[in-house]
């Protein structure tokens, strides 16, 4: 996955990431705090998304639980 420069607002940053063709924008608000989502918004692309963040959950799952036995 690429990620594009950093874009700093006053209350919230923005990195564009990129595969495959796919443009996501992983937000940072002061607020609300942190959100990905697809620039294009079609069943397919958020389907990916889904997976793709599947995937981050069962890896952070198990390093959080290997962590609990240490």
């Amino acid at each position: 996955m690429l990620a594009d420069e950093k874009v700093d607002g006053i209350y919230f940053s923005i990195i564009k990431l990129s595969l495959c063709n796919i443009i996501y924008e992983l937000l940072w608000h002061e607020d609300t705090g942190n959100a990905i989502y697809s620039i294009k918004q079609n069943q397919e692309v958020i389907d990916i998304l889904e997976q793709r963040l599947n995937v981050v959950l069962i890896k952070l799952n198990q390093k959080l639980e290997a962590k609990e036995f240490d």
